[in-house]
């Protein structure tokens, strides 16, 4: 059975190799009528948005880290909001 938990690192390289895979395919489907010019920016402009994306969730977890690193158990301060209100 395939790995089900991939790191982000993970998906973002598999995402730039389908960006690249479709950058060499789609401009012969394209002119081989396989597929519309249209449909072809669509699909990019989904990918890139996914990478976007996942790029942004990358730069988060590192603030994350970060975040955890620069304050020490004894300095509990909430990592978001208020520590006081309980979420349901």
């Amino acid at each position: 059975m395939a790995k089900k938990n991939f790191t982000t690192k993970q998906q973002i390289d598999c995402v730039k190799r389908e960006i690249a895979l479709r950058e060499r395919c789609y401009p012969n489907w394209v002119a081989q009528k396989r597929l519309k010019p249209e449909a072809a920016e669509y699909e990019m402009g989904c990918m890139r948005s996914i990478l976007e994306i996942l790029m942004f969730e990358a730069a988060m977890e590192k603030e994350v880290l970060k975040y955890m690193e620069d304050h020490d158990s004894h300095n509990q301060q909430p990592l978001f909001g208020d520590a006081n209100v309980q979420t349901v």
